[in-house]
């Protein structure tokens, strides 16, 4: 507010700045589709052990229990199909399932690039093998340790609430085990009720570090058979970046979708004729890191 007394008439107002910034980003949805097509004695076992553990008893005259599986099944696999898209495509990647658009760790590196006091490097990313990347003694505190300073030094993110860090598990287990022999309760608060360090709890300087599964999930998916998934982030020696945590608040990564409340939906249709039933998905995707200045990755 400016006094009054500078207007040149009573019914004017002084403009002033109010230190909103807009984000100029925009959304660039990519389309990701998918079809599946299968008849009954395919999954005839897990049909079976579906409506055996979920309803066995109820009378299904018009084959509500099949579509019910039929959503479980596929519906799952499209709820974790949105995290990677999420996190893990990216624009360049050549497996058809992570191209399309720039996921937030594809988003997240480009930007720390240039701005290194927001980018912490974990060593045994580097490893040429499994076994050289498995994490050294203190690597999970002095990660989070540098986070946490890094989220202290950063005039735009110090004051910010709700900003945990997002950590892939085996980075939060080794910092955990850490404080569980080191008993550093100086940075970590013990569980209230156990009084005990648990991973459910687990926090630094009273910042939450919230484990994130599903990141393990896809670095290290296999087939049936044991091979890669995404020969991108594992080509069957080493991991792309398995340790990874990031800093950020939830707003300043939004997914945007032209689909919006629709990404679950799926058309599921049944021809007796040849007696099978075809799965189809279609929806736009895209998610954006809206300011560059606030978060901290590190990888």
């Amino acid at each position: 507010m400016h006094n009054a007394a500078r207007r040149a008439s009573a019914c004017d107002s002084i403009t002033t700045e109010v230190g909103v910034t807009l984000s100029k980003k925009t959304w660039n949805t990519a389309v990701y589709t998918n079809a599946i097509e299968f008849c009954y004695k395919d999954i005839d076992c897990k049909l079976k052990d579906f409506m055996n553990s979920e309803r066995c008893s109820d009378p299904d005259p018009n084959g509500t229990l099949y579509l019910d599986f039929l959503v479980d099944l596929v519906g799952q696999n499209i709820r974790n199909s949105h995290w990677t898209k999420t996190y893990f495509s990216g624009i360049t990647s050549t497996h058809p399932a992570l191209n399309g658009h720039d996921g937030l760790f594809v988003q997240y590196v480009a930007i720390s690039n240039s701005r290194p006091e927001q980018r912490i490097t974990i060593d045994e990313n580097a490893g040429a093998t499994y076994a050289d990347q498995k994490l050294g003694y203190t690597t999970g505190y002095d990660t989070y340790n540098a986070i946490h300073e890094a989220m202290e030094d950063s005039e735009t993110l110090r004051e910010k609430g709700d900003t945990p860090i997002k950590s892939t598990r085996e980075l939060a287990t080794n910092y955990l085990r850490w404080l569980r022999k080191e008993k550093q309760v100086n940075c970590c608060e013990r569980d209230p009720q156990t009084n005990v360090y648990t991973l459910e709890g687990l926090n630094i300087y009273g910042r939450p570090i919230k484990v994130v599964n599903e990141w393990d999930k896809i670095i290290k998916a296999v087939d049936g058979e044991g091979n890669p998934i995404f020969p991108e982030l594992n080509n069957g020696t080493r991991y792309t970046n398995p340790h990874r945590a990031v800093c950020t608040y939830k707003s300043n990564e939004p997914i945007g979708t032209c689909d919006s409340g629709e990404l679950s939906n799926l058309d599921i249709v049944y021809n007796p004729y040849d007696k099978k039933t075809k799965v189809e998905s279609e929806y736009d995707f895209d998610v954006k890191v809206l300011r560059d200045t606030d978060f901290i990755l590190a990888m």
